[in-house]
């Protein structure tokens, strides 16, 4: 019973739905809003002209990047139709403004007429079975020279945290390898008490 009350509860996290998941979103939001201040001051941007967030959730950080670099067209993709709504409200404004375009469906999926300088995402690795052909899909969106930037949490926090099978518990050395076999040129990461957790900002380049 404990076990797949954990596995439902993961799910929400994974792909928030109906009025539970949008319980669950508020919560996620609130407990990664540190995370989110840490990768906006890591992330550089630049000269780059079209920027996108896969799982961008409520739609927080791609609102408060738009804010900051209005030279800046935003796109994202999440899986979540709560996620999704969410985060169409939260940005209605810059989306109107035709400087945001939000998608609902998997990335796996998602085919865009413009190539990337910059992607990144925050706390959606671990719902990545198979790495390398995520990370082949990122690189095939990614103009020369793109940059794409991975928030993860370190392994030994998330075998505590999060008990269920559907949270990939990767290691940043597994992480770092991957990028290394799926055609990136160059990457590195920076680590940092990140609230109450250790994690990893991973950088890798085209």
């Amino acid at each position: 019973m404990k076990n797949r009350i954990s596995n439902l509860i993961a799910k929400q996290f994974k792909r928030p739905s109906g009025i539970f998941g949008k319980y669950v979103s508020k919560k996620m939001q609130e407990g990664n809003n540190v995370v989110y201040k840490w990768m906006i001051s890591l992330m550089e941007f630049g000269k780059a002209k079209n920027v996108l967030e896969i799982g961008y959730g409520t739609g927080k950080v791609l609102l408060e990047l738009a804010v900051l670099h209005d030279n800046i067209t935003f796109y994202g993709i999440d899986f979540s139709k709560v996620m999704y709504d969410k985060a169409l409200e939260n940005n209605n404004d810059i989306i109107k403004s035709g400087r945001m375009f939000l998608e609902f469906g998997e990335f796996l999926e998602y085919e865009s007429t413009v190539k990337f300088d910059v992607i990144y995402c925050i706390n959606v690795i671990y719902f990545w079975d198979d790495l390398k052909t995520y990370l082949l899909k990122l690189n095939s969106l990614l103009n020369t020279n793109g940059v794409v930037y991975i928030y993860m949490t370190d392994k030994d926090f998330m075998i505590n945290f999060a008990k269920s099978s559907v949270f990939n518990k990767y290691s940043v050395d597994e992480v770092m390898q991957r990028i290394d076999e799926s055609g990136f040129s160059c990457k590195s990461y920076a680590s940092g008490e990140i609230g109450k957790r250790k994690g990893y900002s991973i950088k890798a380049i085209k």
